[in-house]
């Protein structure tokens, strides 16, 4: 479901969704097959490409949640300036990839978040890593819905989204890397 009308856009493949944080605007699914593939899992892969103008105060650019209690909900923040720009992972209550390298504005950048098992996950900036971190960490046992670009509660980023990808397992390198490298 798209909320407050995201205007469609050349993307880097293909078309994609401009998201204006001053409107609200956001993509979010409770299709209850995805959820329910999504519930408890500790090994996943979130990707997706975005382009920012500028760095942002907790941008919730993907988000997996119970609701809006922050104590069991997974971000990935592309463009967030919470102490100085950088990506960084939000996961049941805390930061646990902190301080991943500042993603370039005004160009397409691609976003990566692996958990390979409850303690080993690892954030990645156009194919480099850029954080790990072995903090013990499962999605909720429940999960009210997936989004792109925002929150109900705020948290939205004003950016330019083009092909995400989920999956319910952690890609290998490999296949990471022809994730990035596909361009249609």
């Amino acid at each position: 479901t798209l909320s407050n009308t995201p205007t469609w856009i050349d993307g880097l493949i293909g078309g994609g969704l401009n998201f204006a944080s001053a409107s609200s605007e956001k993509a979010e699914t409770s299709a209850a097959g995805l959820l329910t593939a999504l519930q408890g899992l500790d090994t996943f892969t979130i990707a997706f490409w975005a382009r920012a103008a500028a760095y942002q105060t907790n941008p919730a650019g993907f988000a997996i949640r119970n609701g809006e209690d922050f104590g069991s909900m997974f971000l990935v923040l592309p463009y967030d300036t919470d102490g100085s720009p950088r990506t960084r992972i939000f996961y049941a209550g805390t930061s646990i990839i902190p301080a991943g390298a500042a993603a370039p504005l005004n160009e397409w950048n691609h976003f990566a978040f692996m958990s390979r098992s409850s303690t080993d996950h690892e954030l990645f900036l156009n194919n480099v890593s850029i954080g790990t971190s072995s903090t013990p960490k499962s999605l909720p046992a429940t999960i009210s819905d997936v989004s792109f670009a925002g929150l109900d509660s705020g948290n939205f980023l004003s950016a330019d989204i083009d092909v995400s990808f989920l999956g319910n397992r952690a890609l290998t390198i490999d296949e990471l890397t022809a994730l990035y490298e596909w361009r249609g």
